[in-house]
């Protein structure tokens, strides 16, 4: 058996109850094709990064899973038919097992929930961001040169001064 991570895309006019019909439905397809479901979770509601049929916004939710790799093609063809799925990816895990998997997907779970209960502490509890120093820049601000009493020079006395120039050796 090989480990598989399941996401799959409903519909973001969908009620979050529709979504949970739609995730058992899922739910009977891996069972069908005798997958192994070892975790369950939702993203939630995401603003789509384009519209997909239509669609602006779209409900996603993650199955890891174990199952022979022969059931797959037939699962993916089952879900690229199913009306209720906008999108889906089957993707083999191959450098990380399912349970590492499950571990970072807590450890961002944790890390969320305790950046929301900090955004929920009274305001005098609340860190104050640190004031910006304004740093001066590396680079003077250029000053406009005073002008200079414009002398007309002629393009022949401009090759003169660029031909000595350029016989120097200083350059």
């Amino acid at each position: 058996m090989a480990s598989y991570d399941l996401c799959v895309l409903f519909s973001g006019r969908e009620t979050e109850q529709e979504a949970d019909e739609h995730a058992k439905k899922i739910d009977e397809l891996l069972s069908q094709a005798k997958a192994e479901t070892k975790y369950y979770y939702g993203l939630g509601r995401r603003k789509l990064a384009y519209k997909i049929n239509g669609e602006t916004h779209g409900e996603y939710r993650v199955w890891l899973f174990n199952a022979e790799p022969e059931t797959i093609p037939e699962l993916d063809e089952k879900l690229r038919h199913a009306p209720f799925v906008v999108r889906h990816l089957v993707i083999r895990l191959e450098d990380v097992t399912i349970e590492e998997r499950i571990e970072r997907i807590e450890n961002s779970k944790t890390r969320r929930a305790l950046a929301s209960e900090q955004s929920e502490q009274p305001e005098e509890k609340r860190r104050e961001p640190k004031p910006v120093v304004e740093e001066k820049p590396a680079i003077e601000r250029i000053k406009p040169v005073a002008e200079k009493d414009s002398k007309k020079v002629s393009i022949d006395q401009l090759d003169e001064k660029l031909d000595e120039l350029l016989k120097d050796d200083k350059i």
